[in-house]
């Protein structure tokens, strides 16, 4: 995609469909030219009854935040399912980045265990970056084995993983979660995020 064409509708073709689980799947769409994007973090919505073959009118990106690396010395992630998107693209270009000292915390929402997306890429960056990266997951509908929190974002949740407003500017905190998935003490209901100002939000 050109830059020119960042301000206007270009149509992209669905190149394939990669089913990942019970209700998600991976949409795959032709460049022209097989040019490059030149979007590094991008997320948009798919009619699941686009077929293969169709073609899909997009506009962007719109930029809303610019994430800079090693502005912040601690950056929190409070996220609830489909809403991983544009922060799974911020982790994995930051944390490749030989440079980069920010320390990442994930604070990652669901309704079960299976609908926990690109689970395995995050176990293998907690692996790649035990320093500077850490998932830390919630659900809503936990099976019997599970081990870590239940039920959905709270202030308690928050408080024990990401790091605390007293360092000022120093942190920074990404929300990408349906108002749903957060519990009335999250801080967070109604735009009102406990870390004020410090505090982003790509939707609610």
């Amino acid at each position: 995609m050109s830059k020119s064409s960042l301000s206007t509708f270009v149509e992209f073709k669905l190149k394939h469909v990669k089913p990942y689980n019970h209700n998600t799947a991976k949409y795959v769409f032709e460049l022209y030219n097989g040019q490059a994007s030149l979007l590094p973090i991008a997320s948009c919505v798919v009619d699941d009854e686009l077929k293969q073959g169709e073609k899909l009118t997009i506009k962007g990106s719109i930029m809303m935040i610019l994430y800079k690396i090693n502005e912040h010395d601690q950056v929190g992630m409070i996220v609830g399912s489909t809403g991983i998107t544009p922060m799974y693209q911020v982790l994995e270009c930051a944390l490749k980045d030989p440079s980069n000292k920010t320390k990442f915390a994930l604070i990652f929402a669901n309704i079960s265990q299976h609908d926990i997306l690109l689970h395995e890429e995050f176990d293998a960056l907690k692996k790649a970056h035990p320093s500077t990266f850490n998932a830390i997951y919630t659900l809503d509908q936990p099976g019997s084995n599970w081990k870590g929190y239940k039920r959905f974002v709270n202030r308690e949740v928050i408080k024990q993983n990401i790091a605390s407003t007293t360092l000022g500017d120093k942190v920074k905190v990404f929300i990408c979660v349906y108002g749903q998935m957060v519990e009335d003490d999250g801080g967070m209901k109604k735009g009102a995020c406990m870390y004020n100002s410090l505090c982003s939000y790509i939707y609610m």
